[in-house]
């Protein structure tokens, strides 16, 4: 090392030494695409099972699908951080590979870099990846895991519970009526309905072609969507009134009701990496300290390899 170097600063050596050439700009080039595309079909692989159960939850419960949207989100961190480290593995293995095989490394070598060299944009890769997955773990996994555990529990404790059946009458409340000649077998696809609506001090004789039951957009009612229809209304003060539509949504009845969802952190997965150190500091007995303790040397443990 010449007298001029170890003149230079130490912070400016490593900024040097940080710092991008040539050599890892391509490097990096080389293993995103790969990267990128290993992500897609593991995230994929992942998450098609459970896609099946969230599809047959939609359709037994006839939530909307606003929820299944909410359940899909809150599975993503906890899959992310399963799958970036498969991508990267399988992007560095495939990269290197084809280096090998086109004796682009033997040039990089004979150039009079290392194989350290070579791979030190993917150990700084690998960093940067480490820092993001102790983020996931640590603070942005127990806020999905308990958002998905919520709106799963929400979501299968919802629905209308008089399920229609075809040529039967059923009674949401005391004041409406509802009848359908066809009636699919989760209850919420109609056709041929009839309903009598006697709220309002009035009587209201709705018929529509189609119909579809489903959880309002508040998880809160049962709404009717109707298609191609007449509504008649009779006040008792004159000549009834007749409206056609093309489209129409009915208020039914309020959803089943849901006791809420327990407070988050009764789960150690549940809690963030401040908040798990910080009980087990305190010695909390809500959780078991050795599954605290286990929990946080997992989230390390996952982040540094």
């Amino acid at each position: 090392m010449t007298t001029r170097m170890l003149n230079v600063p130490f912070l400016r050596r490593i900024v040097a030494l940080l710092r991008p050439g040539t050599l890892d700009r391509y490097l990096i080039a080389q293993v995103m695409p790969p990267f990128l595309v290993a992500l897609s079909v593991v995230m994929i692989a992942l998450i098609l099972e459970r896609l099946l159960v969230l599809f047959n939850l939609l359709a037994a419960g006839n939530n909307h699908i606003g929820i299944f949207i909410g359940l899909l989100a809150a599975l993503l961190p906890h899959y992310l951080g399963l799958a970036i480290p498969a991508a990267l593995c399988v992007a560095v293995f495939t990269v290197i590979r084809r280096m090998s095989q086109n004796e682009e490394i033997d040039a990089i070598n004979s150039s009079g870099l290392s194989l350290l060299r070579i791979t030190r944009p993917y150990i700084q890769l690998g960093v940067i990846l480490g820092i993001l997955s102790f983020l996931l773990y640590g603070f942005i996994q127990p806020h999905a895991r308990y958002d998905f555990r919520s709106t799963f529990y929400i979501a299968s404790h919802t629905g209308w519970a008089p399920r229609l059946q075809p040529r039967m009458f059923a009674s949401p409340s005391s004041q409406l009526t509802i009848v359908a000649d066809k009636v699919s077998q989760s209850g919420s696809d109609l056709e041929n309905v009839f309903i009598r609506d006697l709220s309002e001090q009035q009587e209201r004789d709705i018929t529509a072609r189609n119909g579809h039951i489903r959880i309002g957009l508040d998880g809160e009612t049962v709404e009717i969507d109707l298609t191609h229809g007449v509504i008649v209304t009779d006040k008792g003060d004159g000549v009834p009134s007749l409206v056609t539509f093309d489209h129409s949504t009915r208020y039914l009845t309020h959803a089943s009701h849901v006791s809420p969802f327990r407070t988050r952190g009764e789960d150690e997965r549940e809690l963030t990496s401040p908040e798990l150190v910080g009980r087990l500091i305190r010695h909390d007995p809500s959780i078991s300290r050795p599954h605290m303790r286990s929990e946080v040397h997992f989230r390390m443990a996952r982040s540094l390899t």
